[in-house]
């Protein structure tokens, strides 16, 4: 069985990630879409990629420490992305499967029609065998029955064309602080327009919801609407609240995120959820405001997905997903490149941006070596010279480790230089001789020699402010 899904999941817990992809691989084949880059929440994009999919499915693992007792604050403010996404799904109709760590038990309310189970994240993580797989893949496999239900049922509808038009559902009279004129629906299109979206359907005001009406709007792609109390009293917000039509919501008369949170009418459908509605509203008060949030919206909204469609593909994923994402410039002697290439290795399975200049990688083919080294340094976070007398020699290195002490005096790097060798005997120059180092030899490998850089790098961070 092949099935597109949703996956909703804390991108830094790998191996329960991997563990359950593992599970549902034995039984289908899931692949599932992911952002590319960074980009904030997009309520209206989560929405569309998950009417989109045949299912949802949600891994929902807690960060601490599995031996201590969580507050209930502490629980809610770790589940608040879950919340959200899974908000979106129940109301989207799609056939939903949720994996979530015991401890959340006092959060999560599940209606019945959910496939749920908890599972105890020391088993899922721990060397030992697991023994609730049995019931876990039994699960999987009476969610996959639905799954197949749902997909045959949507095969045997009629064929429909492809979603491309969008609608306008805004309220065109009234007071003029509620009332769109025809400037700002002109503005709306035009915006609309530069991202190649032609196809848009003006619905008439007020709202008159019979048959006629509501199948057009369910035939939307999405539908850009207004939150305001004169759009919430007609009943037309509340209707597409609980059906899977993408809104694109626009609030008049607001200047800011947090003078949307404060209207009533916002409250009464998004107000339950802490994140996601409120910061992705477009609050306006003036046609270049509107135009200015619609262009950001429409931006993140058009932005291209990648899709992982194997488990060899899922776990590359998953493990670099887990990775940190402040930049990494590492800085050795090529003479020390054995250890070095050790060293370079256990850090690119901390961070995702480890800048190493003989790994094959790090420097463009075609391109000014010299250039793209101080490139990268210069937007680095973490800076480590691999010291040695062969390094103390080297005269680029002796650049590299000078302009890396720059950085930190401006407060752009912290900087944590490693000395290779016990035995090795040199005098540190005198612009490096007041940063503190540390020894390899110190520690009994390399990956506890980066346990310990990291920390390191943390405690700065933190100090940092």
């Amino acid at each position: 069985m092949e099935l597109k899904a949703f996956l909703s999941h804390r991108y830094k817990s790998p191996d329960v990630n991997l563990y359950s992809h593992k599970l549902f691989a034995e039984l289908a084949e899931v692949q599932f879409d992911v952002d590319i880059g960074l980009m904030p929440t997009n309520v209206t994009r989560l929405e569309r990629m998950i009417r989109d999919s045949d299912a949802f499915i949600g891994i929902y693992p807690f960060p601490g420490d599995p031996q201590t007792r969580e507050s209930l604050p502490d629980l809610r403010a770790a589940s608040k992305y879950f919340r959200l996404e899974l908000d979106l799904a129940i109301r989207s109709h799609t056939p939903l499967l949720v994996f979530y760590d015991q401890r959340y038990s006092q959060v999560f309310s599940f209606p019945k029609a959910i496939f749920s189970l908890a599972f105890d994240i020391q088993e899922i993580t721990g060397p030992g065998g697991s023994p609730q797989r049995a019931l876990f893949r039994r699960v999987f496999d009476n969610y996959c029955e639905q799954v197949k239900a749902s997909m045959a049922a949507a095969i045997s509808k009629p064929v429909e064309a492809r979603r491309s038009e969008i609608g306008i559902l805004v309220p065109a009279a009234g007071p003029e602080e509620i009332r769109y004129s025809a400037d700002h629906i002109d503005a709306i299109e035009e915006v609309h327009n530069k991202y190649g979206f032609n196809r848009i359907k003006r619905f008439r005001w007020p709202p008159i919801l019979n048959g006629d009406y509501l199948a057009d709007i369910e035939s939307l792609d999405w539908v850009i609407v207004d939150i305001g109390v004169s759009a919430m009293s007609s009943g037309i917000v509340g209707y597409l609240h609980g059906r899977p039509v993408p809104m694109l919501r626009l609030l008049k008369g607001v200047e800011s995120t947090e003078g949307v949170k404060e209207q009533q009418s916002y409250r009464c459908l998004y107000g339950g959820v802490e994140v996601g509605y409120h910061t992705d509203i477009v609050g306006w008060n003036d046609v270049a405001r509107l135009k200015k949030e619609l262009d950001e919206r429409l931006l993140t909204l058009t932005a291209p997905v990648r899709r992982i469609s194997s488990h060899a593909e899922s776990e590359a994923y998953f493990r670099a997903a887990s990775l940190r994402r402040e930049p990494v410039f590492l800085s050795y002697s090529g003479k020390d490149e054995e250890l070095a290439s050790q060293i370079s290795g256990e850090l690119k399975k901390r961070f995702q941006k480890v800048f190493d200049y003989k790994d094959g990688e790090s420097i463009t083919p075609g391109e000014s070596w010299l250039k793209e080294i101080f490139e990268k340094l210069s937007v680095a976070a973490l800076g480590i010279p691999l010291v040695s007398s062969n390094y103390i020699r080297s005269g680029n290195c002796e650049h590299e480790a000078q302009e890396m002490v720059s950085q930190r005096d401006a407060g752009k790097m912290t900087v944590i230089p490693l000395k290779l060798y016990k035995e090795d005997r040199f005098d540190l120059p005198t612009w490096m001789g007041n940063i503190q180092y540390m020894h390899i030899y110190d520690y009994s490998d390399v990956p506890s020699t980066m346990a310990k850089i990291v920390e390191s790098f943390d405690s700065a961070l933190q100090k940092a402010g």
